[in-house]
């Protein structure tokens, strides 16, 4: 006996559809108490900080979505049923990915997950045992998701600062802030240099912060600033009076990266700045660099409702109404109408009634 789960597609975009198949291979009767399909996607915060008596254990989750759905047996009873020897016997699934998703991401600090796990209660020496068979969901990780209000902590400059006080200052001006993958950014940059230092070049670098939150013991933030891409701009010139210095470079934001993912109130956000530092020729200073934050990614297809989950499945249903159980076709026959759960499919009992001879053999 075998079974496996199959997906419609290698890769969604959130908001669609996903479709799939749970196939059972026999060898002979088996008899079950119950098999079900589990979806779920979530972040998930976690890390240790040592303290002098003791160790803090920090700790965060947030769940996108959760959908149970029963495929055969009565999920409340678990009565034992047999399902007869007919090779493969098939089960469809369905579930429709919430518009925001973040990308599918892993640091020491925490995770984001999204995948679809099968569970069979089957019969083997004489008792029930429970089989598990996982799958991933890979999600496209180029629709940027950015929440009004979401506040991004801007790095602090001044342990770059040597005492140049306002000798040297950096400013910097882009055209926009905004970038799909591949799109090439232009900075322009203006120096008032009074200190009249050599500077020869400008260095661009592009950075990935990556941030998770804890809920307890207490809200905290782990960090992860990853450098992307570098690039440097060489063609200074000086203006017309002391020390003012002006440059325009160009750095291509690479189409490999994983979109912006700003929200308020999650486990997990990924912003990108870009760190502008000019550059002494004989490096005997260090200046002072700014950051400029970034946007990047495509823009969603569709205006994005920033919704907090609040319970399994989706569309997020208010708490109050909000009925935890999976239902089957049967069970909704009973007076659960199937408008509670939009992806309930045939119980066991309605595709024996249906189809002689085992469950349907509807290939995707």
């Amino acid at each position: 006996m075998s079974f496996s789960l199959k997906l419609n597609k290698d890769q969604y975009d959130p908001g669609e559809l996903v479709q799939g198949e749970l196939v059972v291979s026999l060898d002979k009767p088996r008899r079950f108490r119950v098999i079900y399909v589990e979806i779920n996607g979530f972040a998930e915060s976690n890390w240790k900080e040592r303290g002098v008596t003791h160790n803090e254990y920090f700790r965060g989750r947030q769940d996108y979505f959760h959908q149970i759905i029963c495929m055969a047996g009565d999920w409340n009873k678990r009565s034992p049923f047999e399902l007869p020897f007919t090779a493969k016997h098939r089960f469809q699934f369905q579930l429709q990915l919430p518009p925001t998703l973040p990308p599918r991401i892993s640091t020491d600090y925490g995770r984001v997950r999204f995948r679809v796990r099968a569970f069979m209660h089957v019969e083997r020496t004489g008792q029930f045992v429970e089989d598990i068979e996982k799958k991933n969901i890979h999600v496209s990780s180029h629709w940027r998701a950015i929440e009004p209000g979401f506040v991004r902590e801007v790095p602090d400059a001044s342990e770059f600062n040597r005492g140049l006080g306002d000798q040297v200052k950096v400013y910097a001006d882009m055209p926009k802030r905004e970038y799909g993958l591949g799109e090439e950014a232009v900075i322009h940059v203006r120096i008032e240099n009074k200190r009249l230092l050599p500077i020869n070049k400008i260095k661009f670098q592009l950075r990935q912060i990556v941030t998770f939150y804890s809920a307890t013991p207490r809200r905290a933030a782990k960090t992860v600033i990853n450098d992307v891409k570098e690039s440097s701009c060489k063609g200074i010139k000086w203006e017309d009076g002391a020390g003012v210095l002006t440059a325009t470079g160009t750095l291509k934001i690479p189409d490999y990266v994983i979109a912006s993912y700003e929200r308020c109130n999650d486990v997990i956000s990924i912003s990108y700045d870009i760190k502008i530092r000019p550059k002494v020729r004989d490096d005997s200073e260090k200046l002072p660099p700014i950051f400029v934050h970034v946007i990047l990614g495509h823009p969603p297809k569709t205006e994005i409702p920033f919704t907090p989950f609040v319970a399994q499945g989706y569309p997020h249903p208010s708490p109050s109404t909000y009925q935890p159980t999976p239902y089957t076709n049967a069970q909704a026959s009973q007076g659960n109408s199937n408008a509670m759960d939009p992806n309930a499919l045939p119980s066991y009992e309605d595709l024996m009634r249906g189809q002689a001879g085992g469950i349907g053999t509807t290939k995707m």
